[in-house]
């Protein structure tokens, strides 16, 4: 029961997304895992139950936490693709 605490916290689909991107890039692959990730998203949403005002910006802060660091993980990638192409 830890981990089902565990994700209800920004935190964990932070990382997911980062390691998304970062590992993937932008292929099919990427898009894919991120497709599932937002719907395993909103299961987690749905199984919270009703929002409670002191907690809720935390466990909605996720959905878009999860996509702008997949593509900060996206632009990490390319950039550190690039740099070994180049043999710098």
């Amino acid at each position: 029961m830890n981990f089902i605490r565990y994700i209800h916290k920004p935190y964990f689909w932070v990382a997911l997304g980062l390691a998304i991107g970062a590992a993937f890039g932008g292929n099919n692959v990427s898009i894919w895992l991120v497709a599932i990730s937002i719907c395993l998203f909103f299961v987690n949403m749905r199984l919270s139950g009703a929002g409670n005002p002191d907690t809720e910006g935390k466990l909605f802060s996720g959905c878009g936490a999860l996509i702008f660091l997949w593509i900060v993980g996206l632009s990490a990638n390319g950039i550190i693709s690039t740099l070994i192409d180049k043999g710098a």
